[in-house]
């Protein structure tokens, strides 16, 4: 538990302990739904505490964007409501308990099935985030190999410029999405970084070719994927 989640514990717990003590000594008629109202009272200080805390838990786990914007602000303005409604119905409907528990129960389901959803959301908007950023990490991996790959052949038989325009290609392709073809081009990158650790005069100039002309395919290849992955086609 961190030192922000400890201080909103001690400050629920003096919350608590305060509205306690107020309600025994400014309540004298515990009669109808007194003691419901009082529990009521208690239980949307504990709520609004405890899902402070909890949000304080998920954070790592969850898109803290979604919840800051919306799973707070639900708190709020569910102990606000439940808080208030206590209060109204002990001054004025003090005999009306069914009616009370009813509506209590009733905004009790609609705020859980809220936040249950809101949690829902956010915890998969963070893993899609992070899948995300995997692949963009992963495809810029490809660009960057490549781009070393161009440094290392230079001018030499344009294939410093072949590579260079290869990796232009990759780049400009949606990058923010993993493809079928992506393990091929992996796998010609590899092909291509161990021909051209060998000596100068060792490399296979066939072989570069052949291997810079199927990684240009594979990049249109990858385009056509990526834009079928939009549409829902893969």
């Amino acid at each position: 538990m961190n030192r922000y989640s400890k201080a909103l514990l001690i400050s629920g717990i003096i919350t608590v302990v305060i509205s306690v003590i107020v309600l025994l000594l400014c309540i004298y008629d515990w009669s109808g739904l007194t003691p419901l109202a009082a529990v009521f009272i208690i239980w949307a200080q504990i709520v609004f505490f405890g899902g402070l805390i909890f949000q304080q838990k998920i954070r790592t786990q969850t898109e803290q964007l979604v919840l800051q914007a919306s799973f707070i602000p639900l708190l709020t303005i569910y102990s606000f409501i439940c808080g208030v409604l206590s209060v109204l119905f002990l001054i004025r409907f003090k005999s009306e308990w069914k009616y009370f528990v009813s509506i209590q129960l009733i905004l009790a389901g609609i705020i859980s099935t809220l936040l249950i959803a809101l949690y829902s959301a956010s915890k998969a908007i963070r893993v899609t985030n992070q899948n995300t950023m995997h692949d963009i990490i992963q495809i810029n991996s490809y660009i960057s190999r490549i781009n070393t790959l161009a440094v290392t052949a230079g001018e030499e038989e344009g294939y410093g410029f072949d590579l260079k325009t290869i990796s232009e290609a990759l780049r400009f392709t949606d990058i923010s999405a993993m493809v079928p073809v992506d393990e091929e081009i992996d796998h010609i990158i590899s092909e291509l970084e161990l021909e051209f650790e060998k000596e100068t005069i060792f490399r296979s100039t066939k072989l570069i070719q052949e291997r810079c002309t199927k990684l240009a395919k594979l990049i249109e290849k990858r385009k056509i994927q990526s834009k079928a992955i939009k549409e829902g086609i893969i």
